[in-house]
């Protein structure tokens, strides 16, 4: 008789790893935001450290990781965002897009707003050069995860035939924590410039 799989679903602790009880990772918690956006970035981490101790996956890996720390920064602009849209009143229908240049634009203009641009000791020049990269090699944060886009043409520009798996996570993880450094700014700046609110309630059209 075949042995009854648990559910993967549930708080089973019986059928982890260690039969404990952090084998049943909490998938409901109160903030639903963070987790997301850090768990995609540790994802990503834990790959590349395999990768720097076992290289022979490195080309099969590098698709996923660059997915992952894609999406995580997709996340951390939209939580810039929401971080600013909970002291303003945004609806925040502005995040049903996938394009890194119109999210910064956006979150760059909730930190402007909040004169948060300077005196941070972020490098915002950096910040947005390395956006833009990732913005034009995958514009619609598909592209690390289907080799042909929904036409069949080449999901990757022509012509990029290497990425560098300890440059990826140089560069992501300098975005990543200026980003991070950012949203913290807006969170602990007791009041925002009314300009801030104006910029949250405007129509947003992806």
């Amino acid at each position: 008789m075949s042995e009854i799989l648990p559910s993967i679903f549930g708080a089973d602790y019986r059928a982890g790893f260690h039969g404990g009880l952090f084998d049943a990772a909490l998938v409901s918690g109160p903030d639903k935001w963070f987790p997301y956006c850090e768990g995609f970035r540790r994802a990503a981490d834990a790959i590349v450290d395999g990768v720097e101790l076992s290289p022979r996956s490195q080309n099969l890996l590098i698709y996923p990781v660059l997915y992952l720390y894609r999406h995580h920064i997709e996340l951390a602009l939209k939580l810039i965002y929401l971080e600013g849209a909970e002291r303003n009143l945004s609806n925040g229908s502005f995040l049903a897009t996938h394009d890194l240049n119109k999210l910064w634009a956006k979150a760059k203009g909730v930190l402007a707003s909040g004169d948060l641009l300077h005196g941070q000791g972020v490098d915002f020049e950096t910040v947005e050069r390395l956006i833009e990269e990732l913005h034009e090699v995958d514009p619609h944060g598909e592209a690390f995860r289907y080799p042909v886009g929904r036409r069949q043409e080449p999901s990757l520009p022509v012509g990029l035939t290497h990425a560098n798996f300890g440059a990826v996570r140089s560069a992501v993880g300098l975005l990543a924590d200026s980003l991070d450094v950012a949203r913290m700014a807006i969170c602990y700046t007791p009041a925002l410039q009314p300009e801030l609110q104006r910029l949250m309630e405007e129509e947003w059209t992806p």
